[in-house]
């Protein structure tokens, strides 16, 4: 109206300018800040199922480790332990639908599922399945699975935590006996090997960080073998054959 030249390529490039910059903010605003350390997408996390003196070890160990954790029961004696080692943890039956609409899953990249109800740990694998995928949830074995309990999380394809050998009974038979859990640096000269010969059957493998520091969990289904450069997270008895 006011004729200016051209003046009919102001709404189409306006346009233009709005799309375009909300792609390239959408293609590289998660990069980012995940490069910077500001993304959920670059923390790791631990949500915990169950809350009792083996869970509660264990967070305790992936907290100082810098691992975020979560406990999750609905025994607020229990929690109230966790907090006092300020973990952060959620009141309620993680099955239910409270907590489908308010547990924050953000920056949460791992389960594990260590009540002692056997039942408990697979319901909880079978409802997280999707939320971490297949090879990111893990239930640890009891010690009174009943064939029938077996087959159900062989069905599931759960991982077991820890491998088969080690069960929530074990680990705290282990703790009951003073056994602690610590971090092992690894290096050429001091390797698993080294590791070994040192403890033998004094020690239990955890998790392990490797060199860029993501976190590597023990189960039946690990294919990893911590080198020079990664830490050890291992449950060992104070009392072993060269402490």
């Amino acid at each position: 109206e006011e004729g200016i030249a051209e003046a009919e390529l102001i709404v189409p490039l306006t346009f233009v300018m709005i799309i375009g910059t909300v792609v390239v903010h959408g293609l590289t605003s998660g990069w980012l800040a995940e490069r910077l350390g500001l993304s959920s997408r670059s923390e790791q996390g631990v949500l915990i199922t169950g809350a009792n003196k083996v869970s509660i070890a264990i967070g305790e160990a992936l907290k100082k480790n810098g691992m975020a954790v979560k406990i999750v029961d609905s025994k607020p004696g229990e929690l109230q332990k966790a907090r006092m080692l300020e973990l952060e943890v959620y009141y309620g039956n993680p099955l239910s639908e409270h907590a489908d609409r308010y547990m924050d899953l953000s920056g949460y990249t791992q389960l594990l599922a260590m009540s002692r109800n056997s039942e408990a740990n697979t319901m909880v694998c079978s409802q997280f399945r999707h939320d971490f995928g297949p090879t990111n949830i893990f239930s640890i074995h009891t010690g009174g699975d009943t064939g029938e309990r077996s087959a159900l999380a062989k069905g599931l394809k759960t991982n077991i935590l820890f491998g088969e050998n080690i069960s929530w009974s074990k680990l705290s038979s282990l703790l009951a006996q003073g056994a602690v859990i610590r971090a092992t640096s690894f290096t050429d000269e001091y390797d698993m090997e080294a590791h070994l010969a040192q403890w033998g059957s004094d020690t239990v493998s955890l998790f392990a960080l490797d060199d860029k520091g993501k976190l590597r969990i023990f189960s039946n289904k690990s294919q990893f073998e911590p080198k020079a450069g990664w830490t050890l997270i291992n449950l060992v008895l104070q009392n072993g054959k060269n402490s």
